[in-house]
């Protein structure tokens, strides 16, 4: 295989080749020096494979992955196949926060692979951030703030707006909701209108093979603050509760907003992005790089498979 390599800021290890060439024997023959790669830099790029006919459940396998189901999710998604699902199913016009998938409870996926399907599109990039300088770069006063109170991330389901525990929780059975609520330390309350929940996490976690700590937490995504006024505004309107919010866990108290908008910027600082191209391979080491997609026009379709 004729291969280029490029490493752009540390963060994106991309390798290109020019000759189409087949993935499954290479990415069997190269894997161990890739899981490497992936907890040096946090994200590597495969673009230019054989992969038009290849799903991601076939390149899971090849690499000795297992998928995992989307449960207690955040954002609307189409199961499309196995365990592959589509990207955020947001309006294109939205711009989708950087954020670690699922770090808003004590459990989340170790990798996410994206495939780029369609590419028909202005934009729309993913930018990356790496969680590790977005913790050297977080105010040492707002990490020890953090960490002496821990957050409690809510979540309001019910069938107005966002998702209904049905769609979060892919079952309709309350007795399972229940059971996953309890393994995984969620407090979870019946009301009329749905279910709400509240779990109590760490900011700051620890890789499991680096040993480097990362900022690991969606309190900039869950906070009132990042949903914009005309949103809370149609919220108070309509009498619904926000579909997700976060507070210190000591006390309930409200989490100030000059906080959030700091480390907001602090992603907003950091943020590498890249143009997609069709069958582009993109695999994220989920505890070292965060993710988002920017708003775009056109026809975009990215899969998405997480283990």
């Amino acid at each position: 295989m004729n291969s280029s390599l490029k490493i752009q800021d540390d963060l994106l290890y991309t390798i290109t080749t020019e000759d189409n060439a087949d993935l499954e024997g290479w990415i069997k023959a190269q894997w161990s020096e890739l899981e490497t790669k992936l907890h040096s830099h946090g994200a590597i790029l495969l673009r230019g494979f054989d992969v038009a006919n290849t799903e991601l459940d076939s390149i899971l396998n090849w690499c000795g992955e297992t998928p995992l189901e989307y449960k207690f999710r955040s954002t609307p998604r189409t199961n499309l196949s196995g365990k592959t699902y589509t990207t955020t199913e947001y309006p294109q016009d939205r711009a989708i926060l950087q954020h670690n998938e699922n770090a808003y409870s004590n459990h989340w996926p170790k990798r996410l692979w994206f495939k780029c399907v369609i590419d028909e599109f202005s934009q729309g990039q993913t930018p990356l951030t790496c969680s590790r300088k977005v913790l050297a770069k977080i105010p040492a006063e707002i990490q020890q703030e953090f960490v002496k109170r821990k957050l409690r991330f809510e979540r309001n389901f019910n069938a107005f707006i966002d998702l209904s525990w049905q769609d979060a929780f892919c079952t309709s059975d309350k007795a399972a909701v229940e059971q996953y609520c309890n393994k995984n330390n969620i407090e979870l309350i019946w009301t009329d209108e749905g279910l709400t929940t509240l779990q109590t996490c760490e900011p700051i976690q620890t890789h499991p093979v680096t040993g480097e700590q990362v900022w690991f937490n969606q309190a900039h995504v869950f906070h009132p603050y990042a949903q914009g006024e005309s949103y809370r505004v149609l919220l108070d309107s309509c009498g619904v509760l926000p579909p997700r919010n976060v507070v210190f866990a000591d006390d309930g108290s409200a989490i100030p907003d000059e906080m959030i908008k700091i480390i907001n910027d602090v992603y907003q600082d950091l943020s590498l992005t890249f143009d997609w191209r069709k069958n582009d391979i993109l695999i994220i080491d989920n505890l070292l790089v965060a993710h988002g997609r920017a708003p775009y026009e056109g026809n975009r379709k990215i899969v998405l498979a997480m283990t």
